[in-house]
């Protein structure tokens, strides 16, 4: 049961020391460089639109520089849609101006380093400080006398000889710290003196970048060791409280080994610094420019913008991931008519079809019409077309058209087209867009395509179309032919003479006998024979009609009705293959 509030401490500790890096991290933002005044779009470079660039910097909450990022931490949005192949550059700026605030230990343990502290002062100005940047120094120590860190008001109270406000006269501050006398037995008070750097920093800076850089070999103490003793108004707590309010970043820089290091961190982590350990003083000069360095640091994109030249104000949405999350920001650029002429695109076509994009032609072949989209700020005055580096063509007149014969070029190979714009500065301003494509042999279905101006797919349809036409009008043709009517003349028949037979011999008159007269020896006269009646043995007529084969001689009598074909159900039968089945009826 006694556990549970130990665990609950716990977890409150550990979200105490949260909570300042959390408000560290907070309010991150995109630090724009101005272009000038009275620009319309002071964040972007525009004037060679569509060539686009700017300056940014990725700052903490607490106003330092994210340095380190690699291109691909940023995105840049082009109207909502994402620029193609920008550049990310890093530099440091040499005249960014920054304000810094050095707060240097000169207590009794800084006597065998003293000299390499003034080296490192020295490099800090001769490496990285301008004459655009300032810097304060506030040296500190607890003198025999009671000489401290003066935090009274008015504020800033300057200790001649110990400590100047912002400046950018190097050469007194060089003198400042060449001067500087260590007493051995001086105190270390290092709270006061972290809060009046960064009070002097937060009041007094110029500049927005502002950073305090805190140097010591110790802790908190008085001259006679009294740890946490040797500042007179702070302590751990109540500086770290004030630090917060101020939010100015402190680097802290800890020399040697026997230093308050957590101390240090938590200063660090609370303002937004950071803190470096120094195992030799030699160290001091890198870690002095590579902290004031870093203030300077600036990122340049740059990327040719896909909007097309209108002289309207456009949106420009970029991000970038930090260790503090994403940041972003949107800033406006103008879309102006370049001085150089720009040859925004190109349309082409074949004769007599619609233009389309040069870019979505696979090849090219045959005859082809170009018309280039051209702006520029100046008026064009004409329009060049090479081909492989050879002038072919000037165009003199809008549209700028060309009427590019490639059956003049070798075929199935590749071709540079170069559209060169001028307009009518003297000397005139150039601009020049290359093309390379591949050129197809015109074949004579190319040819005919170019002449009709109709595809050869239509050719074909249409030849197909003809053809069943045709067909179609044959087989109705068939349908309604009546069949054929075979004319016969009847051949003239002439029967042989016949030679009359001779007439029969005529019988000897015998004379007539009586009914009664019997002749001797006779029988009696023979009874008459009755005469036959008349048979009517056929009613049908005979032919009267024939077919004759004048080449054979056969004769074919016909009937009432004689059917004549090739097939074997006819009454006349020909063996021949132009004659059909049922091929002819005569009557």
């Amino acid at each position: 049961m006694k556990r549970r509030p130990i665990i609950h401490l716990m977890l409150f500790a550990l979200l105490a020391c949260l909570v300042p890096v959390a408000l560290a991290q907070s309010g991150a933002r995109l630090e724009f460089d101005q272009t000038g005044e009275g620009d319309r779009s002071p964040e972007v470079r525009d004037g060679d639109f569509p060539r686009l660039g700017f300056t940014l910097t990725p700052m903490s909450g607490s106003g330092v520089p994210f340095d380190g990022l690699s291109p691909s931490a940023f995105t840049v949005l082009e109207d909502g849609s994402p620029a193609k192949n920008f550049t990310v550059t890093e530099r440091v700026d040499p005249n960014q101006g920054i304000s810094v605030v050095l707060v240097l230990d000169v207590s009794g343990s800084m006597f065998d380093d003293i000299d390499a502290l003034r080296t490192a002062a020295a490099a800090l100005y001769d490496r990285v400080l301008e004459q655009t940047d300032e810097s304060a120094i506030i040296t500190f120590a607890t003198l025999a006398d009671g000489t401290t860190v003066n935090l009274s008001d008015p504020f800033p109270q300057l200790t001649a000889g110990r400590e100047v406000g912002f400046t950018n006269d190097e050469g007194m501050l060089k003198n400042l710290i060449n001067g500087m006398v260590i007493d051995e037995g001086a105190g270390t008070p290092l709270y006061d003196a972290i809060y009046k750097g960064a009070r002097m920093a937060n009041a007094e800076a110029s500049n927005t970048r502002r950073v305090v850089i805190v140097m010591t070999d110790g802790v908190d103490a008085d001259r006679q060791g009294n740890v946490e003793k040797g500042s007179t108004v702070y302590d751990r707590e109540s500086v770290i409280d004030e630090l917060r309010t101020l939010n100015v970043p402190v680097f802290t820089v800890g020399l040697g080994d026997e230093i308050d290091s957590a101390f240090l961190q938590r200063v660090a982590n609370t303002t937004g610094g950071t803190y470096q350990n120094a195992p030799l003083a030699s160290d001091l000069a890198d870690i002095f420019t590579e902290v004031a360095s870093q203030l300077k640091v600036k990122y340049d994109l740059s990327f040719t913008a896909s909007t097309l030249s209108d002289g309207q104000l456009h949106n420009l949405q970029v991000s970038a991931r930090t260790p503090d999350g994403e940041v972003s920001k949107t800033v406006a650029y103008l879309a102006n008519y370049p001085v150089q002429p720009w040859v925004q695109g190109v349309q082409a076509a074949n004769p007599r079809q619609d233009f389309r994009a040069l870019d979505t032609f696979e090849s090219v072949k045959g005859r082809v019409a170009l018309q280039p989209t051209i702006v520029a700020r100046g008026d064009i005055a004409a329009v060049n077309y090479y081909i492989n580096d050879q002038l072919v063509y000037t165009a003199d007149t809008s549209p700028w058209e060309f009427s590019w014969n490639t059956t003049d070029l070798a075929p199935d190979e590749t071709h540079r087209l170069t559209i060169e714009a001028l307009d009518d500065a003297t000397p005139a301003n150039a601009g020049r867009a290359d093309f390379d494509l591949l050129v197809e042999a015109c074949s004579i279905i190319c040819l005919v395509e170019q002449q009709s101006g109709v595809p050869a797919a239509w050719w074909l349809a249409g030849l197909i179309a003809l053809l069943l036409l045709f067909v179609l009008f044959l087989w109705r043709r068939r349908r309604h032919v009546p069949e054929p009517i075979t004319s016969y003349e009847t051949p003239i028949y002439t029967p042989p003479v016949v030679e009359p037979a001779p007439p029969p011999p005529v019988a000897p008159q015998q004379p007539k006998l009586g009914a009664t007269e019997v002749m001797a020896g006779t029988a009696g006269p023979a009874a008459a024979r009755p005469r036959a009646k008349t048979e009517v043995l056929s009613r049908r007529q005979g032919p009267i009609a024939f077919l004759i084969d004048v080449e054979t001689g056969r004769q074919f009598p016909l009937g009432e009705v004689t059917t004549i074909g090739s097939g074997t159900e006819n009454d006349v039968v020909l063996d021949e293959s132009t004659v059909s089945g049922q091929h002819a009826k005569v009557r």
